[in-house]
């Protein structure tokens, strides 16, 4: 947004009566504040709401701050010029209306530029002239279009993230695509590093794909090529050095050594991209959830005042690594064993047991692979953009890419499941569906080889992904028919959490009358009609699935010999309707449980 603000600000755009100079702004010959503010641009999403004004005044310390004022913010004049003057503005005592008179002016100046404003990096979609959504790509100080056209029908985008983090400067690129390829091509025969390339051209399109957020964790002793495999998986869009010799320099590899509430904010910033996330077991706080890391959204919390706070969001894949498995680390720090529905969304990589494919000896590939660490810190950020710009030539509407990727992930994954079930490998249905993850990255993979973006062949590839999916599945612990019960009520509840509707949503928020199809979430339970329970609970008997909650302590009944409770609820017109209620807090965790479950 720097870039807006002109060389010369006296020659700035202002309202009449109003003039900018070096030591302020003046309304008439009075000056009302300390040092030059100035209106750079309005902006508005594509939808054509969103309004605000992009602001920047220069602070005492000569360093230009910029912010964004929402054009609803005018009813509330005093929170934008706190964010101002936090910011360093200072405004002359008594001037604070007639500034606030002077940003609203500013905002009905015809000759103010009008942008569109993006909160997230990655893939989007826009209106065409025809009604159709067309698709583009977003990147720190490029925007990518099926054609070059399209840059001028849409007009200029700014990048303004909710949460901001020096990584968004390691977005850039450095060498060619050539050379990257030549790179990677030295040690194809890594498989950690071919699946994290691919998983890293893969993360943009989630959405596209219709897979919800996951995580894969390479975990093993030193030396077995985790640190290589997130450098290869940031080098994809940006800076890949290595983290330990990085300092100071900004980078995409973050570390895990955060609060829970750092995690959210640091997963929001990569909201639309991956994540790379290096040394597990680092985290200050004793355990962090791995159904608020991967779910998609941070925890309801309320403000000082009462009101719900807005919510972080985000949609990523992520790729962690660590000495110990995700499994172990919550057996080690909460003494419980691992969840199934927390595996097969934290998917646990032994890499250590992943086969080198490759010819060298074991200190010519030391060397290589030293070599390589180095050569991902100054050669990086040309595959991602080059993938993204080929998949906008080729599909160009948010449908045409939307089916493909359906295409591509049914049958991947149905190859997937007669390839294991012919080895004799034993699927349930949690693991079936964590299989449609590694369908959607066969796809990425091959079609990645099919556009020259990936120097490896079809065969190399399908011998990676399969050597990860066995090594995933061999150490993935045994489900109890108990636990299959219980894991699709979690996987339901996380799967449609927008269609299952909070009772006890703070006042203001949207509610309705009828009762929805997937449940209701009323002081604590989980309500599920005949219709929503079968869902939930997939091949097995409604009766029998209810039998093994209540055996857990976590169905509410009327008496001993029902399965169902009675409940009214006056605010969704719901006299004694009759529910399988469940213990939401205790199904899903206490993390999870506090994380709002409506829409």
């Amino acid at each position: 947004m720097h870039n807006l603000i002109p060389t010369d600000i006296t020659q700035a755009i202002t309202p009449a009566g109003f003039t900018v100079a070096c030591d302020g702004v003046y309304y008439d010959k009075s000056r009302i504040t300390a040092t030059p503010t100035i209106a750079l641009a309005r902006g508005r999403d594509f939808a054509s709401e969103s309004w605000t004004l992009l602001v920047a005044h220069l602070n005492p310390d000569g360093i230009w701050k910029t912010h964004q004022i929402p054009f609803i913010s005018w009813l509330n004049q005093r929170e934008y010029v706190s964010q101002l003057a936090n910011g360093g503005l200072i405004i002359a005592p008594g001037s604070q209306g007639i500034f606030a008179s002077y940003l609203v002016q500013c905002a009905a100046l015809d000759d103010l530029p009008i942008v569109r404003i993006m909160d997230r990096l990655g893939l989007f979609s826009h209106p065409g002239a025809n009604g159709e959504e067309r698709l583009g790509f977003l990147l720190p100080g490029i925007t990518l279009y099926p054609n070059a056209s399209e840059a001028e029908q849409v007009g200029p985008i700014l990048f303004q993230p909710k949460i901001t983090t020096p990584a968004h400067k390691a977005y850039e690129q450095a060498g060619t695509l050539e050379e990257w390829k030549a790179h990677i091509a030295g040690m194809k025969g890594n498989t950690g590093l071919v699946l994290a390339c691919v998983a890293s051209l893969g993360a943009p399109f989630l959405n596209a794909a219709g897979i919800d957020n996951f995580g894969l964790n390479l975990y093993g002793p030193s030396s077995t090529g985790k640190t290589l495999a997130l450098q290869g998986f940031a080098s994809v869009w940006g800076c890949g050095s290595d983290p330990q010799y990085g300092a100071g320099r900004a980078g995409l590899i973050e570390r895990w050594n955060s609060t829970a509430n750092g995690m959210e904010a640091m997963m929001a910033a990569y909201n639309g991209m991956g994540m790379a996330i290096d040394e597990l077991g680092s985290n200050v706080e004793a355990a962090i959830s791995i159904y608020n890391c991967v779910g998609g959204q941070g925890k309801f919390r309320m403000t000082e005042t009462g009101e719900a706070r807005k919510q972080h969001k985000w949609s990523t894949l992520v790729l962690s690594s660590g000495e110990i498995g995700m499994a172990e680390r919550i057996q080690e720090v909460e003494q419980r064993t691992a969840k199934t529905g927390e595996l097969i969304r934290m998917l646990d990589v032994p890499v250590g047991e992943l086969p080198i494919r490759d010819n060298l000896s074991a200190d010519e590939r030391r060397t290589h692979a030293e070599a390589l660490k180095q050569n991902l810190g100054k050669c990086y950020g040309s595959a991602g953009p080059a993938f993204a710009q080929e998949m906008l030539t080729a599909f160009q509407t948010k449908k045409t890419l939307e089916q493909h990727f359906a295409d591509d992930v049914k049958h991947y994954h149905e190859l997937l499941l007669a390839d294991l079930a012919e080895k004799g490998f034993t699927l349930t249905p949690a693991t079936k569906r964590a299989l449609r993850r590694f369908g959607f990255l066969c796809g990425v993979g091959l079609t990645a080889i099919a556009l020259d973006i990936l120097p490896l062949t079809n065969d190399e590839f399908v011998m990676a992904l399969t050597d990860t999916v066995e090594a995933w599945l061999t150490n993935m612990p045994r489900e109890s028919d108990e636990e299959t019960v219980l894991e699709g009520l979690r996987d339901f509840v996380l799967r449609y959490r927008s269609q299952i509707i909070s009772t006890d949503a703070p006042a203001g928020q949207p509610r309705r009358a009828n009762m929805p199809r997937r449940g209701l979430l009323h002081r604590g339970l989980l309500l599920l009609d005949e219709v929503g329970m079968r869902e939930a609970c997939g091949n097995t008997p409604i009766n029998q699935a209810a039998k093994v909650i209540r055996s857990h302590g976590m169905l509410r009944t009327e008496a001993r010999d029902k399965l169902t409770y009675r409940v009214t609820i006056a605010s969704m017109n719901i006299t004694k309707g009759r529910f399988y209620a469940i213990d939401y807090g205790r199904l899903m965790g206490a993390n999870q449980a506090e994380t709002e479950v409506a829409a």
